[in-house]
């Protein structure tokens, strides 16, 4: 057997693997909730039993980016549409909505969860005050 046969089905497998687990989105901080974005939409899924919790519906374009807040009780997607949401997890309410100009990257709690990093595709940072929606330098 040549070498490239015995490389190329690990290699495949590795950057499906990589794809996959892009694909899913992240786990909430107490390993039960995976958020999954679909289209416009982020699902909340029980890790466990695979059973759909909540469909978050706020994005108007393809959802980009998602990170549970430190303490799992909120959830930041961002989109093509140019707009990053939080949202409360247990009720599923959205909390916040804040405009950047260009489709958003990366969406990122700080560590104590005050401030929303987002970062658009043009690597172009505005952070956030969680508790009132400002922009802070």
């Amino acid at each position: 057997m040549t070498l490239w046969k015995r490389v190329l089905p690990w290699s495949l497998c590795v950057a499906l693997g990589a794809a996959l687990t892009a694909a899913a989105g992240p786990t909430s901080p107490d390993g039960k909730t995976d958020a999954v974005p679909e289209n416009d939409t982020v699902k909340l899924v029980d890790k466990a039993t695979g059973k759909e919790l909540r469909a978050l519906k706020g994005h108007t374009g393809a959802v980009t980016a998602v990170d549970f807040s430190p303490d799992g009780k909120r959830l930041a997607s961002g989109g093509n549409d140019k707009t990053a949401l939080v949202w409360d997890v247990a009720s599923g309410k959205l909390l916040l909505k804040i405009a950047v100009a260009k489709p958003v990257a990366v969406v990122a709690f700080s560590p104590d969860a005050k401030t929303l990093i987002i970062t658009d595709t043009d690597n172009k940072q505005t952070k956030v005050d969680t508790a009132t929606g400002q922009v802070v330098p």
